[in-house]
């Protein structure tokens, strides 16, 4: 048990190692905490943390929310910095190798990131199969779509709220296909 977020956790990812895990709440903080014995190893203050990730290789983190940026901290400690401003409320993230990362807001905007510059190389909204649909329903933090990428860095896999996973060519910036809605 993990306690020391004074308000909601909107966001957790455990280390690619296993031996950390990454929370991110409401009372503006996020948290790195040791699996093994559930104690706090970190307290990063951020605004409104609703979205964290991992780097690949679990040298860095990134906190995204509410005030449309994801802040990157390379650890165990280092200054934070603005790498992604994707500009609208950040629900979730997804790291991609090489230190690029992938974003999404509550409205089915989705922005790819490169890592040197956090510079947006891809940005396309998700919506569900549904031509009359407006935009995805709720489905991950802060009502964003579920974001996950391969561990090669070439598909993305969004979530969408109408029950379906669309799968996007990241080199092509493309969709690749869909997988059927949940039933």
């Amino acid at each position: 048990e993990l306690r020391g977020h004074l308000m909601p956790v909107r966001g957790a990812a455990v280390s690619p190692t296993g031996d950390r895990i990454a929370t991110g709440g409401g009372d503006n903080y996020l948290k790195v905490w040791d699996a093994a014995t559930g104690q706090e190893v970190t307290n990063l203050m951020r605004e409104h943390v609703g979205a964290v990730a991992w780097s690949a290789d679990g040298k860095w983190l990134a906190g995204g929310g509410r005030d449309g940026r994801v802040i990157r901290y390379r650890l165990p400690s280092s200054p934070p910095a603005v790498l992604f401003p994707h500009a609208a409320n950040v629900g979730t993230v997804a790291a991609r190798p090489g230190g690029g990362a992938v974003t999404a807001d509550p409205t089915g905007g989705v922005r790819v990131w490169d890592a040197a510059g956090g510079q947006s190389v891809g940005r396309f909204t998700v919506r569900p199969h549904d031509p009359g649909a407006a935009r995805p329903q709720a489905v991950a933090g802060d009502g964003a779509p579920a974001l996950a990428v391969s561990p090669n860095g070439e598909t993305l896999a969004v979530g969408t709220g109408g029950g379906e996973v669309v799968l996007w060519d990241l080199a092509k910036r493309a969709e690749r296909g869909r997988l059927a809605a949940h039933t």
